[in-house]
């Protein structure tokens, strides 16, 4: 089972179809994986026209702080949370050609505190997908201060609804994180 390297939304859905080949209940994954595509669709366009009304786009950080390698882990593209961004009319800073200090870390690369702060100062909001914000602005608040997202208080984790609960969600029922994703406007 690989959905976690999918890039999109409806292709990780899409695993209902394999999954339900052993319960011989293809017919049913099939109706089930088109009724929420159909969903999905329906908030994009929704989204679509919120935006047309809009000035600007707003623009979205997709960064938590991983204490275990001391560094900032950033959104690259293409991914799922950057497919919410395009669906609703935002833009995602993407990480992908940006330089990164910490790269020790199980070969992965993070950012350090100054260069993130540098990176989404003027991000309009800021998705922290991880269980340690509090944790996170205790240490780093002044630096973070700084933040256009932290100033307005347009910091969003998943905790409200319990750990893993958000994860579990957006490969489920990804037409609610879309909408959870839109009402920004």
């Amino acid at each position: 089972v690989s959905e976690f390297s999918e890039t999109t939304n409806a292709a990780t859905f899409e695993w209902i179809k394999f999954y339900s080949t052993f319960f011989n209940l293809e017919e049913r994954a099939n109706q089930v994986f088109e009724a929420t595509s159909d969903r999905y669709q329906c908030v994009a366009e929704n989204a679509a026209r919120i935006e047309s009304d809009q000035p600007s786009k707003p623009v979205v950080l997709w960064a938590y702080y991983n204490s275990f390698c001391s560094g900032w882990a950033i959104a690259t593209c293409p991914n799922y949370y950057c497919e919410f961004a395009s669906s609703c009319a935002s833009d995602i800073l993407d990480g992908a050609d940006e330089t990164y200090s910490i790269e020790a870390c199980g070969g992965f690369k993070f950012m350090s505190t100054e260069e993130v702060v540098a990176f989404g100062k003027d991000a309009d909001h800021w998705i922290f997908p991880g269980p340690n914000w509090v944790d996170t602005y205790a240490e780093f608040g002044e630096q973070l201060d700084q933040m256009k997202a932290v100033k307005n208080k347009q910091v969003f984790d998943y905790l409200s609804a319990g750990e893993n609960a958000w994860f579990e969600e957006r490969i489920a029922q990804y037409y609610n994180v879309l909408r959870d994703f839109a009402p920004w406007w």
